[in-house]
């Protein structure tokens, strides 16, 4: 007889064969009848390979034919005669090679499948006595988030005992968070956007992307968004302290100068592009051309020495050249 297994060794195994029931279906399995294996005597022909593209680029087509005729047609260009779909009438097939629109095939799929994921609903919760570093850390985690395209976010008001007298300050409290996240969520639910469960607490849902609607109320009644305003006008300020002079003629000598200053020239040229856009502080920063630029530049100075860069440095101070001194 066969020993019996341990009850964690058969969990295991239960586990093992649920997993492979929930298995999405392999885009590999693809296959699709060809040629001899159309045995319909008559086909509608929606589709055949471009004949002046180099690549497999599949022109629509509208014809009824024979098969034998369709046939005969694929393989006089050396391709193949693809059944698409058998449930028309007649059935609907393409010209082409059957490799190359199996290959591009499973890669829409794999696309579709990926644009249909939908990420599960992340959960920011807070009370009403909530303070200004705790919400403001709680908006950056929030925009964190959003950077998935298709991310909601839950906000729940926690409303217990005798918090539930303190109803509108609550509610100031959500508007606050919606003003504070329009750069970058909106909040669904039309004029119930802010509902109560059944605990008592309050709710709204965020999808990702800006509030334009909101964004325009704010900058025509001039409301200022008090916690992140500030934030981004100390973070530009901060930045502005930091950035140097416009950056002296370079070394026609030494061509790490050049591309220093190049570079330096680009990026003062993106922050007023982003500034002209409406983006702010550290906004700006995290823009991916900016980082692309910062990056670039920190490269720059590594490769040139300490003491070409101090020269650099002291020269921008004083008003010289880059190689006078």
């Amino acid at each position: 007889a066969a020993p019996r297994a341990w009850p964690r060794q058969a969990s295991q195994r239960a586990s093992l064969v649920v997993r492979r029931a929930r298995k999405k279906p392999n885009v590999k399995d693809v296959s699709f009848r060809v040629n001899g294996q159309i045995t319909c005597t008559e086909v509608q022909l929606v589709g055949q390979q471009s004949f002046t593209s180099q690549y497999s680029d599949i022109e629509e087509a509208d014809e009824m034919l024979p098969t034998s005729i369709a046939l005969m047609q694929a393989q006089d260009r050396g391709l193949d005669l693809i059944l698409i779909d058998e449930d028309t009438d007649p059935p609907s097939v393409i010209i082409g090679d059957v490799k190359k629109y199996i290959y591009e095939t499973q890669r829409a799929m794999k696309q579709q499948a990926f644009d249909a994921r939908v990420p599960k609903a992340k959960e920011v919760k807070m009370t009403y006595t909530v303070g200004d570093h705790d919400l403001l850390t709680k908006v950056r985690q929030m925009e964190k988030w959003m950077l998935n395209p298709r991310q909601e976010v839950k906000l729940i008001l926690v409303m217990k005992g005798r918090a539930k007298m303190f109803e509108q300050q609550a509610m100031a409290v959500c508007q606050r968070m919606r003003d504070e996240t329009a750069e970058f969520a909106n909040a669904i639910g039309g004029d119930a956007m802010i509902s109560k469960d059944g605990r008592g607490d309050l709710r709204m849902t965020f999808r990702s992307g800006p509030d334009k609607k909101l964004l325009k109320e704010l900058k025509a009644s001039g409301r200022q968004v008090t916690g992140r305003s500030q934030q981004a006008e100390a973070s530009k300020e901060e930045a502005e302290e930091e950035e140097e002079e416009p950056p002296p003629a370079a070394d026609s000598d030494d061509p790490l100068q050049q591309e220093l200053a190049e570079v330096e020239q680009e990026i003062k040229e993106m922050r007023e592009e982003l500034e002209a856009c409406g983006l702010k502080g550290s906004a700006i920063m995290s823009d991916p051309e900016m980082k692309d630029l910062t990056k670039r530049r920190q490269q720059v100075l590594s490769k040139m020495t300490p003491a070409a860069y101090g020269s650099r440095r002291l020269g921008a101070r004083v008003g010289l050249p880059a190689g006078a001194l």
